[in-house]
């Protein structure tokens, strides 16, 4: 991509920093975007909070909905879709270090070994241990390129001690609202199956799913009743919606009917999910496991500055220790 948007802006003879300059996103945006091709991608963005209208880019958080042949196509398919194979390529052959043992694809014990880059060249960071002395312990995070490569690649990546970045990331997680729900929710979740034996991590995700279902629906009529797309055009989508939909209604009540709760353990679980309710849900300490379930990537910015990005788009800064 770099050497695309130099090639381009060589040619245009366009100056450095300038706002017609063509930069690496720009280009991504535009090879990415199917409505080249005639298609429409459907519900890109969703409505976090009905009340303020605050919109958020969905990052998997909803179901997207492809509509194909939307309207007239100014690229041909094939090689669209030759362009989408390019790209994943070469995403997928993202660096890692030669020095460290964690490879693209293994488990790691530490969320932030695969959630933690650097603003300034994009690499991974990397847990290391440095000795004070000789004698302390003191468990660090470092940008990889910058470990193997010096200053050639990545200039001014800092180094930041693990204890003060958990700390920031553990205040962050608090002061947003919307993820102590989302904790509030996994430890509801995980009460409620525990106390009545009854899966209900599949109940949620098929009650979750009909709620995207009906989003979408609502989707399609609004382009309908835009004149955005033809009626006709969506039969088959609106077909599809309705099959899952009695389907997942079936699985829903079939699930409820195999696992009927006694009205004791009934009462026993509802008081506790209020007692969940009545708590502010702050984390004391840091959590690997809530920090994958709530984070799509913590960005280093500098060695006081981090920029922490929640599943779902909501974008926070947070102010590391020095």
């Amino acid at each position: 991509m770099s050497v695309t948007a130099k090639s381009i802006n060589t040619e245009m003879n366009i100056q450095k920093r300038s706002n017609t300059e063509w930069a690496i996103n720009s280009i991504s945006g535009i090879l990415a975007n199917e409505k080249y091709v005639g298609d429409a991608l459907l519900q890109k963005t969703y409505t976090v909070d009905c009340i303020t209208h605050k919109k958020a880019k969905n990052n998997g958080e909803r179901a997207k909905y492809l509509v194909t042949d939307a309207h007239e196509a100014i690229i041909d398919r094939d090689t669209y879709n030759l362009v989408q194979q390019e790209m994943a390529r070469r995403t997928s052959m993202r660096r890692k270090s030669e020095k460290t043992l964690l490879m693209q694809g293994r488990y790691s014990k530490y969320a932030l070994s695969e959630l933690m880059v650097c603003a300034e060249c994009g690499s991974a960071y990397k847990r290391q241990i440095w000795n004070v002395h000789g004698k302390k312990r003191c468990p660090v995070w470092r940008c990889i390129n910058r470990l193997d490569n010096g200053i050639r690649y990545c200039k001014k990546s800092p180094s930041i001690h693990e204890d003060k970045l958990q700390k920031a990331i553990m205040n962050a997680i608090n002061e947003n609202y919307e993820c102590r729900n989302e904790i509030r929710r996994i430890l509801k979740g995980s009460v409620e199956e525990a106390l009545s034996g009854i899966e209900v991590s599949e109940i949620r995700k098929i009650e979750y799913r009909l709620q995207e279902i009906d989003e979408a629906r609502n989707d399609y009529i609004s382009l309908i009743s835009t004149g955005s797309i033809d009626e006709e055009s969506l039969d088959e989508q609106f077909q599809k919606l309705y099959d899952e939909e009695q389907s997942l209604n079936e699985r829903l009540e079939q699930i409820k009917a195999e696992n009927s709760i006694d009205p004791g353990d009934s009462d026993r679980i509802d008081r506790t999910l209020k007692e969940i309710d009545k708590n502010s849900c702050e984390l004391l300490e840091y959590n690997d496991i809530l920090t994958r379930k709530l984070i799509e990537c913590v960005r280093v910015v500098s060695k006081t500055e981090i920029q922490i990005i929640f599943k779902g788009g909501y974008e926070v800064t947070a102010e590391v220790e020095k």
